[in-house]
């Protein structure tokens, strides 16, 4: 009888997730949010529109190779096809210059940014300490994610700065200050005060 119920259930779910899409395109989603995505479902639907800078990421991704093109060498980034490629296409610009080499390099480095930041949060003792460390590296590690998935093409276009390297003073220096708080945290392995 579980199974029968967990099946009717799973059935009835996959009946109102398949047919809740269009309910919920048409009267819950702003137009400018269903145009996000649809965009990010079909980007050629409106390539020189809300398509562009989906499509133009993806051609200075692959157009970079294994090895890119050289620095400052990019044709999508140095004739502007690419927008905002010093903030939010940033990840882009790395590709087609530096090519899949520069992006194993840049993929690498927040991964071992987010191995030593959960190593630190691991450390602490105190709760209020452990939760601090925890959301700082889940920040740093979750809009690095974010970024590169927008840049790929993988989740809807949205203004997120990759960290330390987009352009930008406020971003840059948030992310300063949160690797400044962890390396003290680390410093001082805080203890409970129970």
């Amino acid at each position: 009888i579980r199974k029968v119920i967990n099946s009717f259930i799973l059935f009835v779910l996959s009946i109102l997730i398949i047919n809740g899409q269009g309910f919920v395109l048409n009267n819950i989603l702003t137009p400018k949010q269903k145009q996000r995505v649809e965009t990010l479902i079909n980007p050629s639907s409106d390539p020189l529109g809300s398509g562009w800078n989906i499509t133009q990421s993806k051609i200075a991704i692959g157009s970079g190779g294994v090895f890119g093109k050289g620095f400052l060498k990019g044709t999508q980034t140095g004739l502007n096809f690419v927008p905002i490629q010093s903030t939010d296409f940033i990840f882009s610009v790395i590709a087609e210059e530096l090519g899949f080499v520069g992006l194993s390099l840049v993929i690498a480095t927040y991964l071992v940014l987010t191995f030593c930041a959960f190593k630190i949060t691991r450390n602490q003792s105190d709760c209020f300490y452990k939760y601090l460390c925890f959301g700082l590296s889940l920040l740093i590690s979750l809009q690095a994610i974010l970024n590169m998935g927008v840049v790929t093409g993988l989740l809807p276009t949205k203004g997120i700065p990759l960290p330390f390297i987009s352009n930008g003073s406020s971003s840059l220096l948030a992310f300063i200050s949160i690797v400044c708080i962890l390396l003290i945290a680390n410093r001082y392995s805080f203890k409970s005060n129970e």
